[in-house]
């Protein structure tokens, strides 16, 4: 991604500049690796020229909130724009889900990635991008029809801790609004899932129990994300 330090014989930067260079490289090619990936090969923007445009005293935490600042004030078409802007926040809501301490992260290279104490347990993003097709011909940049298409995203922790992305097609976006209308308890989402499914198989006898089985499948694993404690009797 940062091909050589070339700009170090330029301009007789001093040696804080270069340290401060070598934070923004690991902190990038762990974070928001898209985003600025997309702002030099869609939005014509050096690394370099990124580099400058943070603050020597910004604390290492708000890195991410100034990459959001140059993304929405760069100097691009419409399309571009839109694009940059579902990208970061797609990288943002796993950066919320994750809560990588990134100070501990830069300092320590050797360190194992903790995260911090307060962390979002998950992430509902309405996209007007289908982000995850929008890099599937790296090294080339290709973007195919098919990412222009708006797309849901779940961002949530698995079972086993890991952070999870789940692209949901309309109708899971759909049954999500409807468990989480109106607080429902649990035991009365069991009946909003049955009409859902109800519904949803309508007038598809050839493949009925299918979709209802697919409707039982992702209800149990929103109820998961949105009580993972299995406890409580309201859908927050």
């Amino acid at each position: 991604m940062f091909p050589g330090f070339f700009f170090i014989n330029k301009s007789n930067r001093p040696h804080h500049w270069y340290v401060r260079v070598v934070d923004f490289v690991r902190h990038f090619t762990r974070h928001w690796f898209r985003t600025v990936y997309l702002l030099k090969n869609l939005g014509g923007m050096s690394y370099v020229s990124l580099f400058n445009q943070f603050d020597e005293q910004l604390d290492l935490e708000q890195f991410g909130p100034r990459l959001g600042d140059i993304v929405r004030c760069i100097a691009a078409t419409d399309a571009e724009l839109d694009i940059l802007r579902s990208v970061y926040e797609f990288e943002t809501a796993d950066e919320r889900v994750t809560g990588t301490d990134v100070r501990q992260e830069i300092e320590n290279i050797y360190s194992e990635a903790t995260s911090i104490a307060h962390t979002d347990p998950y992430v509902l993003l309405d996209l007007s991008h289908s982000v995850h097709l929008l890099f599937e011909s790296l090294p080339k940049l290709d973007i195919p029809a098919e990412a222009y298409r708006s797309k849901s995203y779940l961002f949530f922790r698995d079972e086993t801790g890991s952070v999870t992305t789940l692209g949901l097609h309309t109708w899971q976006r759909e049954l999500w609004d409807e468990l989480i209308r109106g607080r429902q308890s649990l035991t009365r989402s069991d009946d909003t899932v049955e009409d859902f499914a109800s519904t949803l198989a309508e007038g598809r006898s050839d493949d009925a129990d299918e979709v209802r089985a697919a409707v039982g499948r992702i209800a149990i694993l929103f109820k998961r994300v949105l009580d993972p404690s299995g406890r409580s009797t309201t859908l927050r």
